[in-house]
């Protein structure tokens, strides 16, 4: 996830925390597809389509 490193979102356990699909510190940042990490099977066709169900539901529209 070296592709996140600029936001300066990991904790200091190394994980980014997050509140269902959104970043903690950057709200306006949904992760999608880490694994379990953002969703059960999140990393699967399957489970991406669930947290992506989700992370719309979230959106402030």
């Amino acid at each position: 996830m070296n592709h996140l490193r600029p936001l300066r979102l990991r904790e200091h356990d190394g994980t980014i925390a997050v509140s269902g699909t959104r970043a903690v510190k950057e709200p306006r940042l949904h992760l999608l597809g880490y694994g379990d990490w953002t969703g059960p099977g999140s990393a699967t066709i399957v489970g991406v389509g669930r947290s992506a169900r989700d992370a719309v539901a979230e959106l402030d529209l």
